[in-house]
């Protein structure tokens, strides 16, 4: 239902005011980018952009279900453990966050240095 709207959106964009859509964004959900791409004439044009948000949450998720399995993290050890992983797993997330900013579509503007 989600994708239809977005659909009827975009096709009334095009229609009424001339104005094709040539970037989305999205959490991930590849149903709403295919219907576009089908529906939509200049739907082949059309570059998904993904929310930082949900690709973080992706991130973050299997890294927590991981921190809090306490199969693992068992005893004295499996404490400091626990404690020294969700620091870390903080620092990862921090940088996830921070690579998806640096390599962000209002970068991809700009000319690049080759690096080899």
């Amino acid at each position: 239902m989600e994708s239809d709207a977005i659909v009827e959106g975009l096709l009334y964009l095009e229609s009424t005011h001339g104005i094709p859509c040539t970037r989305m964004g999205g959490d991930g959900d590849s149903n709403t980018i295919i219907k576009c791409k089908e529906r939509v004439s200049n739907g082949g044009r059309i570059l998904k952009v993904e929310c930082a948000n949900h690709a973080v949450r992706r991130t973050e998720r299997p890294l927590q279900k991981f921190q809090l399995s306490a199969a693992r993290f068992k005893g004295v050890e499996g404490i400091r453990g626990s404690k020294i992983f969700k620091q870390r797993m903080m620092r990862l997330i921090k940088g996830a966050r921070n690579v998806i900013e640096v390599n962000s579509i209002k970068n991809h503007d700009e000319p690049q240095e080759k690096q080899f």
